[in-house]
């Protein structure tokens, strides 16, 4: 079963308008082409917590939906920037000196020089302070977002070639 994002979209602004109160099936069922479509769409969207739903289990078996009303994840799922939850979901990563040394230690471990050269400037990385690791790094992530463009055209003619 596809589900239908616009109506998805719709349902939800439609619960927005009320935010945090019930609407009734009669203010929602008239969003969709047919009731067996949106009473889907509902139940979807409360398995993904986005609504909270008050329902009937039917005698012939299926669910009826009576009322509906928008969480808080689908006020976030609606709203363009992400809401509150783009705000509070936001990951910092840390990343410490020995890790840093690690990766860059990864880095010219799989470059494509000499083992004597490989060797030297790991021991060059190992003798640098911290801050310079630091400073190292800042400059190797410019380096990195600067030859963007080379990267992405390497991966899409790498692609091409699958």
């Amino acid at each position: 079963m596809k589900m239908d994002r616009e109506l998805q979209n719709a349902i939800l602004k439609r619960l927005n308008e009320d935010a945090f109160e019930l609407v009734h099936w009669d203010d929602i069922k008239g969003l969709a082409d047919d009731e067996k479509n949106a009473t889907q769409c509902l139940i979807y969207m409360e398995h993904h917590g986005l609504v909270e739903l008050i329902t009937t289990t039917l005698l012939e078996g299926g669910t009826k939906v009576e009322a509906a009303k928008i969480t808080g994840d689908g006020q976030d799922y609606i709203d363009p920037e992400g809401g509150l939850g783009a705000e509070l979901n936001v990951l910092t990563v840390n990343l410490h000196e020995d890790t840093l040394r690690r990766l860059l230690e990864l880095g010219i471990a799989q470059g494509n020089i000499s083992q004597a050269e490989k060797s030297r400037v790991k021991t060059q990385i190992q003798a640098l302070p911290a801050d310079s690791i630091k400073h190292l790094t800042m400059k190797l992530m410019d380096w990195g977002l600067e030859n963007a463009p080379r990267a992405i055209q390497l991966i899409s003619t790498l692609s091409k070639g699958s």
